[in-house]
């Protein structure tokens, strides 16, 4: 205990001259809150799709690749909160910031109906080259934390990303697609065979490599598709 205690007061000495911040607002974390602060975690803008799935996504898919189920979990705007939080994800070293959402959000699928019949979940793939140089894939950290809560099994090795690709950040839906189009294979078709898996990505916008990672999932027979993401544009 006392052991115990020392530590408490080393860690409060330590916060009291290096303060840490919120990845959302920035502003100094108290001794109980980690990564972002419980005001921003409270006014996360959140879609409430949870039970329904999105309509905007759902609409991205359609006529396109068949899915089950889309949902989001949080809006984002240029300048807001979860912009901010996955900047710090992506190119800020903060891969917990992904397993946060990935937690959070799970809080809410794991009431939904469609949920209980998943049986892997499965990140979109960076590929190899882009993952050593950010030292960890976003979107799996997501997944880490979705699996946590869910209990639902994640797998990294049956879709591949064998082609580096250009940023897709300035691009339109037709160059997004051309971008992506050939860059992922299934690696082990029957490992996905007659399942339900869970594709999840941090960001979608106009869908179009999550569009191209479902072309090659369905070549598993009779595999059923659901995606999720972080979040999505704002209206």
């Amino acid at each position: 205990n006392l052991r115990y205690s020392s530590m408490n007061i080393f860690k409060h000495l330590i916060n009291l001259i290096y303060p840490q911040q919120c990845l959302a607002c920035g502003a100094n974390l108290y001794n109980n809150e980690s990564l972002v602060c419980t005001k921003c975690q409270l006014g996360l803008p959140k879609t409430y799709d949870y039970y329904t799935g999105n309509q905007r996504l759902q609409e991205l898919f359609l006529g396109r690749v068949e899915v089950h189920y889309t949902g989001a979990f949080l809006y984002f705007t240029k300048t807001g909160i979860v912009q901010r939080m996955i900047h710090h994800l992506k190119y800020n070293n903060k891969p917990e910031i992904g397993q946060l959402l990935g937690r959070l959000y799970a809080q809410h699928l794991q009431l939904s109906t469609f949920i209980d019949t998943v049986d892997c979940i499965i990140p979109v793939p960076l590929h190899p080259d882009k993952q050593k140089r950010r030292g960890y894939n976003q979107s799996e950290c997501i997944a880490q934390g979705l699996s946590e809560v869910l209990h639902i099994p994640v797998n990294t090795t049956a879709l591949i990303r064998s082609k580096a690709t250009e940023t897709q950040t300035r691009k339109n839906r037709l160059s997004r697609w051309d971008n992506v189009k050939d860059v992922f294979y299934l690696a082990d078709a029957g490992a996905l065979a007659h399942k339900h898996v869970l594709l999840v990505d941090d960001v979608i916008t106009t869908g179009a490599t999550i569009e191209s990672c479902v072309r090659q999932l369905q070549h598993a027979e009779q595999l059923t598709v659901s995606i999720v993401c972080a979040a999505v544009p704002q209206r």
